[in-house]
């Protein structure tokens, strides 16, 4: 859940409150604690900044665009639910801060025909600047992460690709409230790490992890949530010698800053990474116990949401039960007032 900020809203006017760019500047640095001293990377990450900026303002679109922008020439409805909240949105109404993904569909980019997954971020006016800090500091890691992987090879890394091109904001012209579209490479063909897991591989497999995220670190970039959802696996075949590999594909950049931050405020996921990262490495069962995500609340999760499957088909079953009671109640004493 994303922290809201404390921003007076003006009771005269909806509009987002503008502000000073010295107050967008302690939002960046909010989010990355290392660039309040370090004076010279914080220039090099807002000239990025600035680009990703200048992309968004030149491909803005009406909100009444939205719609058949993200769901025309669809590979796939990803999550058909998510057009609910999209219409508040075009009416002009307020907006739940969050970011959902939304529709994929096969896209001309520089690196050719490529299937392109789109996220959106919609902020409410109230966390307007705060949001597009976030949309623009995901975009900013993951290009990073994408150049760590064209100039590492041994890595064997995937980190989907970023068309600056498929960057879109959607205003809404009566409220000035803005949606941020972000368009990305989809990944096809991916796996959870646990479905190849075995005695056999699970080393190779953690090695290639660790020195991946290591190396992301050497190089400012702490993805900081690495739970089993954002690593994932991919087998692919060189085409020359018909050799397969296991690569590392690595996704979801919301969380990434230029450090790490406390461990009681990371992802379990992360710290349990973090744990496996000592002298030793870990058990087969220590790191199937990560990919199945029995240590980070998959199962957990599954109990609870049976629970409360189980508490919503009770308090039904409680509710027709009182509705039968009610009825027969009210049928007793329409008995008896017939037989007076």
């Amino acid at each position: 859940m994303l922290p809201a900020l404390n921003l007076s809203l003006s009771s005269l006017s909806l509009q987002p409150i503008p502000m000073t760019q010295e107050q967008i500047n302690n939002l960046y640095k909010m989010l990355n604690p290392e660039f309040q001293t370090n004076e010279d990377n914080f220039n090099s990450y807002m000239k990025t900044i600035s680009e990703i900026n200048e992309k968004i303002e030149d491909n803005m679109r009406n909100s009444h665009d939205i719609l058949s922008f993200l769901y025309s020439e669809q590979i796939e409805e990803l999550e058909d639910v998510n057009k609910s909240f999209i219409f508040p949105f075009i009416k002009g109404k307020r907006l739940i801060p969050k970011s959902i993904t939304v529709n994929s569909r096969i896209v001309k980019t520089k690196e050719g025909l490529l299937p392109i997954i789109y996220k959106m971020f919609m902020p409410s006016i109230e966390n307007f600047e705060y949001m597009k800090c976030i949309f623009n500091n995901e975009i900013y890691y993951q290009l990073e992460a994408y150049k760590l992987m064209t100039n590492h090879p041994e890595l064997s890394l995937i980190v989907p690709f970023i068309d600056m091109n498929q960057l879109f904001v959607f205003k809404n012209e009566e409220t000035g409230v803005c949606v941020f579209v972000l368009g990305m490479e989809y990944i096809t063909d991916m796996v959870d790490i646990s479905s190849i897991l075995t005695e056999a591989n699970y080393l190779e497999i953690y090695t290639k992890i660790k020195n991946i995220i290591l190396a992301l670190n050497k190089n400012r970039i702490y993805h900081n949530d690495l739970n089993r959802n954002n690593i994932r696996a991919k087998i692919v075949t060189d085409k020359t010698t018909g050799i397969s590999e296991i690569k590392i594909v690595l996704i979801d950049f919301g969380e990434a800053r230029n450090d790490k931050p406390p461990q009681n405020l990371r992802a379990v996921g992360s710290v349990y990474f973090d744990v496996m990262f000592g002298e030793e490495d870990p058990t087969y069962e220590q790191f199937k116990a990560w990919a199945d995500e029995t240590l980070i609340g998959g199962k957990l999760n599954k109990k609870s949401k049976k629970s409360k499957k189980s508490k919503k088909s009770k308090k039904s079953k409680k509710s027709k039960k009182s509705k039968k009671n009610k009825k027969s109640k009210k049928s007793k004493k329409s008995k008896k007032r017939i037989l007076k």
